[in-house]
């Protein structure tokens, strides 16, 4: 689904229909918009998509074109309810536990997960803090210019998605996007860097537009990585 959004509170005739049904213009944004504070905007048809700890769809913003790309994380069975995720958990780089995810979920939504919710599963709440960890080692070491450090972290963060685990493909995109950038600063880790950016950039073609910034950006790594600014800084 693409769709394009509204940037403001407006009394656009559909906007009407969204919950609350009796709530203001400014309720009923603060309530359905997608995104992040900074990037949100409110989408009539898109925002109408339920939640679920496990989604089988994510959402993300096509800067490029100015419009909101709603995408299949795997393959979704005719019938089948589309749902995604409303805080974001199970992204690593978002950092939320999942006590934080039900807390939101039920604050601002009124949402609460049942007992055997998936968000209630201690070993996939581990796995998911392990990849935070993971996430965050992978910036850390980068700004500290050990690169090899971020390259193993990264590493270890795509063997855990590639497991095969029900997580957003953007988020592993990204992750080989990460691994692209550490393994390219050296001469010896080249072939590695070749083939992460190639893997995010087919990553990058299943989930969006070939003319996106992401797509684009990646296609010109695949094509020539003496590109990126980091290309062989770190030497041999």
């Amino acid at each position: 689904m693409v769709e394009r959004g509204l940037s403001s509170p407006t009394d656009h005739p559909a906007v009407k229909d969204l919950e609350p049904l009796q709530g203001t213009l400014k309720e009923k944004w603060n309530l359905n918009m997608l995104g992040t504070e900074e990037t949100a905007v409110l989408c009539v048809r898109m925002s109408r998509v339920n939640h679920s700890c496990t989604p089988n769809a994510t959402h993300w913003m096509d800067e490029v074109n100015g419009v909101k790309i709603l995408t299949a994380d795997k393959d979704i069975q005719a019938g089948e309810e589309i749902t995604i995720t409303y805080t974001n958990y199970g992204d690593p780089s978002s950092g939320l536990s999942a006590s934080e995810h039900r807390h939101r979920l039920e604050a601002k939504w009124g949402i609460q997960c049942p007992e055997d919710c998936s968000c209630r599963d201690l070993g996939r709440a581990a796995m998911i803090s392990e990849m935070s960890s993971l996430d965050a080692e992978i910036m850390r070491r980068g700004c500290m210019s050990d690169f090899s450090g971020a390259l193993r972290a990264a590493k270890q963060l795509l063997k855990i998605y590639e497991k095969g685990h029900s997580l957003p493909l953007v988020s592993y995109q990204r992750t080989l996007y990460d691994a692209f950038q550490m393994a390219v600063t050296r001469r010896s880790t080249l072939p590695e860097a070749k083939d992460f950016i190639r893997r995010a950039y087919d990553a990058a073609l299943s989930v969006g537009c070939p003319t996106s910034e992401e797509t684009v950006k990646y296609k010109e790594f695949v094509e020539d990585p003496s590109r990126h600014r980091l290309y062989l800084v770190g030497g041999r």
